[in-house]
């Protein structure tokens, strides 16, 4: 491997610095909102309706039109987005194993509790609550729900130690 072959494969050519946000595309910006407010603890931020021109040009979808909120939370920001237009828009029903599909993970305290309050709001669980038995979250719990449009969250509840009550952050 010559130098600057060797040098190029020490550093990456893009370097991202942090998460910006997880976007989710949803159908009711309030409803959306609530769930995400009222179940996870996040934060609302103010309702922004984006420059049409600015949305169709970062998106590539030509009359976009959208509406977002930002939830803020711990280290943690969703940007929950209601597009307007175009007319043909449609909602996904993508498996976790389909290519291209997505979701947020994040971590709660209470598993088998937040399942029951996003009941309320329409979020589902896509399996059954499952016990965590290997890796660095050995003795956890997790479970994926998904909401009627489509949007995946996973619910991870963190193992507790043995002795005493600490949470171990993996």
């Amino acid at each position: 491997m010559t130098d600057v072959a060797a040098s190029r494969a020490e550093q990456p050519l893009i370097s991202a610095v942090e998460l910006a946000h997880h976007g989710i595309t949803v159908t009711d910006l309030e409803a959306s909102a609530r769930f995400f407010s009222e179940v996870l603890g996040l934060e609302a931020g103010p309702r922004i309706d984006l420059d049409e021109a600015f949305s169709a040009g970062v998106t590539g979808v030509a009359e976009a039109r959208i509406s977002v909120v930002f939830m803020q939370g711990p280290g943690l920001a969703v940007e929950l987005l209601q597009y307007h237009g175009p007319d043909d828009r449609r909602s996904v029903d993508a498996r976790p194993c389909d290519a291209g599909a997505a979701h947020l993970a994040l971590y709660v305290d209470d598993l088998r509790r937040v399942v029951s309050g996003a009941a309320d709001h329409g979020w589902t669980p896509m399996g059954a609550v499952q016990p965590i038995t290997i890796g660095p979250r050995a003795g956890g719990l997790a479970v994926y729900l998904r909401e009627p449009n489509g949007a995946v969250l996973e619910l991870v509840q963190r193992p507790t130690r043995v002795r005493g009550s600490t949470m171990r952050r993996t």
